[in-house]
């Protein structure tokens, strides 16, 4: 279902040029990639079950290739659900993008690939050009938010920013996911509302859409507000279509209910309402942790009971 590119990791592309290209080639409404070169191919592996490259040849992935995966899990996620045999073979046969932290191992298996997270774009330039990136990652997720993982240039400008990081990660063969947050609303549009609107209006979601092969909405703050949610998804997915018809938009939803009030039923009304807008969702189970501040303990329990109630 996911395609499995092999390559190696440029090294010619310093961050500065990749800044100096997309400065050059797009506005911040615009986003212009390189065609993919004609001498480059793809080569042949030597299993159809391996991940590991098998030349120093690498291909660039064209633009608007689809992805078709319907979940987003952090491996710690996957791997609690993997031990539940009557979901897992569920949720692969959709498609999972499987996040993992770069010093960990992915779960891996058929359905599922894996990728690799980046708060700032120059850290995912850097780490697939000096080859830190490991040779299991099959795709990049460039994360911006206002927040101090993500430097004030890049909340400011977050399309430029996402621009790069598209570039460095077809040149490397990798699929690429922009997943912007909500409160990016408080670097770009000050004293509005974190729910979206302001960045719709803006045409944000659109203007990321041009150059990543899929998109999350981080709509889940908005679980307990279901018009909000679900007029969120509607237009955000709307606007990104409307500049990518090949991308894939995923929605958010999060086991860190913001209230005490909701539960299981507020997630699956929220599962159920995105369905017709949404090519999936991006699972949350958040712990406490520096992305995380104020969350309490992950709740694996009240995931999979979600698992349970949405795929069985």
């Amino acid at each position: 279902m996911i395609d499995r590119i092999h390559r190696f990791r440029p090294t010619s592309i310093s961050f500065l040029a990749l800044m100096s290209m997309i400065v050059a080639s797009c506005g911040s409404s615009a986003v212009s990639l390189p065609p993919p070169s004609t001498t480059q191919r793809l080569s042949t592996p030597t299993s159809t079950s391996s991940f590991e490259a098998t030349s120093t040849t690498f291909i660039s992935r064209p633009q608007g290739q689809r992805v078709s995966a319907k979940w987003v899990l952090t491996s710690n996620v996957l791997k609690v659900i993997a031990k539940n045999q009557s979901i897992y073979p569920k949720i692969a046969s959709e498609g999972v993008i499987e996040v993992t932290p770069i010093d960990a191992s992915p779960l891996l298996g058929v359905g599922v690939v894996p990728a690799v997270k980046f708060t700032s774009v120059k850290s995912l330039v850097q780490a697939i050009q000096s080859g830190a990136l490991p040779t299991w990652a099959k795709a990049v997720i460039y994360d911006p938010e206002y927040w101090a993982l993500t430097p004030t240039t890049e909340q400011s400008d977050p399309v430029t920013a996402s621009s790069m990081a598209s570039v460095a990660a077809r040149q490397a063969g990798l699929i690429y996911v922009v997943t912007p947050a909500l409160d990016l609303t408080k670097a770009l549009a000050p004293n509005t509302a974190p729910n979206g609107q302001s960045l719709i209006e803006m045409g944000l979601y659109g203007k990321l859409a041009k150059a990543a092969d899929v998109i999350v909405i981080q709509s889940q703050s908005l679980e307990g507000n279901l018009p909000a949610y679900s007029s969120l998804l509607s237009q955000s997915s709307s606007q990104a279509r409307s500049a990518n018809p090949n991308i894939d938009v995923l929605g958010g939803l999060s086991t860190n209910l913001r209230s005490a009030s909701l539960g299981l039923i507020n997630l699956t009304s929220a599962y159920s309402s995105g369905l017709t807008q949404v090519n999936g969702y991006w699972f949350n189970v958040p712990g406490k942790s520096i992305q995380c501040p104020t969350c309490s303990q992950a709740n694996f329990q009240l995931a999979m009971s979600f698992f349970e109630a949405a795929l069985t």
